[in-house]
């Protein structure tokens, strides 16, 4: 977040979050957001601040924040694992889109960004909660 915004709550609290914040926020540091004025980063950290306002636990937080890191940075997911934990890289790795995939289609061309990636962050917890 910019020096005029307040950082949430839930991403000071937690040192797990703000550890997430820092390769997010260079990963993303001077990539314009969809409407071209705002900073990237301010997605992410929507998405995380609606699924903290939810109750998610935060895994599913620190994923929400990482989400596009592995695809827009040179973050790999064996860093992810290895920094985050292999709960956070099942889930990152479940939401990074892949077009080396022949016929894929990136997920913000299917679906409205902020309801499908709560949706898909959610089954993705579930299946990690099976395995």
């Amino acid at each position: 977040m910019s020096d005029a915004e307040p950082t949430p709550d839930w991403l000071i609290r937690s040192p797990t979050l703000a550890e997430a914040y820092r390769p997010a926020g260079e990963a993303h540091r001077g990539q314009p957001g969809k409407d071209g004025r705002s900073p990237y980063i301010h997605h992410p950290l929507a998405v995380a601040e609606r699924l903290a306002r939810e109750g998610h636990d935060e895994a599913t937080l620190a994923a929400a924040i990482l989400h596009d890191v592995v695809e827009r940075s040179q973050l790999g997911m064996g860093e992810v694992v290895a920094r985050f934990g292999a709960e956070v890289g099942e889930l990152v790795s479940a939401l990074t889109d892949d077009g080396a995939i022949p016929g894929y289609a990136p997920a913000a061309e299917l679906r409205g960004e902020l309801d499908a990636l709560e949706a898909e962050l959610s089954r993705a917890r579930r299946s990690a909660d099976v395995a």
